[in-house]
């Protein structure tokens, strides 16, 4: 045992083991008996880990999971729907195609570097 000093009071603390345990329960369980949790009461879904805590007013479907920043968990997506019809076949497998353009060079920013392969991209000065 150990004394714990206050101001001018001395005061013994005993230690006593407890056993602290959370309302737990699976995901499907809590929602089939959507209980309403007491304010500040813990409740844990034991196959997804994630946990809600109790205001003593909303059931646990209405509870905000911790660490959610007050939203709930987004639900299952939906399915997908038919694909839409496919538009014309241009001229070719894969549409006409044009003249090939003159490849852009960089010239690292030398403006005083000419290149015959295509125009120049200009970026400027080197600091």
């Amino acid at each position: 045992m150990r004394k714990l000093k206050y101001a001018k009071h001395t005061m013994a603390c005993a230690t006593t083991p407890i056993k602290f345990q959370l309302r737990r329960d699976t995901a499907a369980n809590w929602l089939a008996t959507n209980p309403v949790l007491k304010a500040g009461e813990p409740g844990v879904e034991t196959d997804t880990g994630q946990m809600k805590v109790g205001d003593g007013i909303r059931s646990w479907s209405q509870l905000p999971y911790v660490g959610t920043g007050g939203s709930s968990t987004t639900g299952p997506t939906g399915s997908t729907g038919s694909t839409g019809p496919t538009g014309p076949t241009g001229a070719g497998s894969t549409g006409p195609t044009g003249p090939i353009a003159p490849a852009l060079i960089f010239d690292g920013g030398y403006p005083s570097i000419s290149y015959l392969g295509g125009p120049v991209f200009d970026a400027g000065g080197v600091i």
